[in-house]
């Protein structure tokens, strides 16, 4: 019979013992992220139906912003295209993320009076000056949240979506007066979901509007109010949208 080696063997045992430690690093990794991933979309719910609350629309109005948050950001990954100077290019792995937490971009009008949130004809210009400060609100609220928790990278989209989604491609939007790339891409995103959703959806202060002159009026704004790119993916979708078709999208080339 062949003698073993005592020194093979030891490190054929250190070997096998080094493969189950990393195995179960990886195991404690991906538990680890997965109970993350969980616990920031349980926030990201639960604050943004705080943000909704006073709306009887709350949960659909939620995932209808999500949905189309999730299809034209898929839709600009499959048309590749971005502009020269963009500084964040968007990639396929940063679309869950940024539709998760799109739902927080209005966390900010909880601190706004009901007597002008659900005022149901035109607001003051007093009115809008209280309204316009959700923005600055919201961006409070999350940046005071991601400064105690600075690993969580779903607060700095968010920061970046509640402060900016109402900015406009020529600057002519509020709070910070951005313009171009200097908007966050993900606010950009969500300003024309925003706007979608609003136009085809009732409020109190309006009718809902027809989804072809919904659409017609984010074209007519490309350059403007909107991102030239961020409207060519939309309109390029856009059908998906009518009649309320709105779900979370993933749209193959």
């Amino acid at each position: 019979m062949a003698k073993t080696d005592p020194e093979h063997t030891a490190q054929r045992i250190a070997a096998l013992e080094a493969a189950l430690a990393e195995r179960e690093a990886r195991i404690q990794s991906l538990e680890s992220r997965t109970s993350g991933t969980e616990a920031h979309r349980a926030v990201i719910y639960g604050f943004a139906q705080l943000a909704e609350s006073r709306d009887d629309d709350t949960g659909e109005h939620l995932q209808r912003i999500r949905g189309l948050v999730s299809a034209i950001a898929n839709e600009m990954v499959r048309q590749g295209h971005s502009h020269p100077n963009e500084p964040d290019p968007l990639t396929a792995d940063q679309v869950d993320l940024m539709a998760e937490t799109s739902q927080l971009h209005d966390i900010g009008k909880v601190s706004t009076p009901d007597a002008i949130l659900l005022k149901p004809g035109r607001l003051t210009d007093d009115e809008w000056v209280q309204m316009r400060r959700h923005t600055m609100v919201g961006f409070d609220i999350l940046n005071a949240m991601r400064q105690q928790w600075p690993e969580q990278d779903f607060l700095d989209v968010a920061c970046r979506i509640a402060l900016c989604h109402h900015e406009n491609w020529d600057g002519g939007g509020y709070p910070l007066g951005l313009s171009g790339v200097a908007i966050p891409l993900c606010a950009r995103i969500v300003s024309v979901a925003d706007v979608y959703d609003a136009l085809t959806h009732r409020r109190a202060y309006k009718e809902a509007m027809r989804h072809e002159d919904a659409v017609r009026i984010i074209v007519s704004e490309s350059g403007r109010k909107f991102d030239p790119l961020v409207v060519q993916a939309f309109s390029a979708i856009s059908e998906h949208f009518r009649d309320g078709g709105v779900t979370p999208l993933r749209l193959s080339a």
